[in-house]
């Protein structure tokens, strides 16, 4: 994770982001799918969802944030960007 915050402005419950490890990059996104049931599972748009719900959006794209290329952020913003 990166640094913690106790500002809910600037954290989604302390967490202000994360970075996937690239070596874990290919089994990340389906472990965090299998989390939830279907049908909120069977759509790649929906679990980004969930992310940006938690305003915890890619740094670049999101294919880059899953491979571990870039880190997940916190932005409050995120509602008013095009993702």
């Amino acid at each position: 994770p990166l640094e913690f915050s106790d500002d809910p402005r600037k954290s989604f419950l302390g967490w202000t982001g994360f970075v996937v490890r690239p070596s874990c990059g290919s089994e990340f996104r389906p472990r965090i799918r299998a989390m939830f049931p279907e049908p909120l599972n069977t759509s790649a748009k929906r679990v980004n969802g969930l992310l940006r719900d938690a305003k915890l959006v890619p740094s670049q794209s999101w294919q880059e944030a899953w491979d571990g290329r870039c880190a997940f952020v916190f932005n409050v913003n995120c509602d008013k960007m095009r993702l």
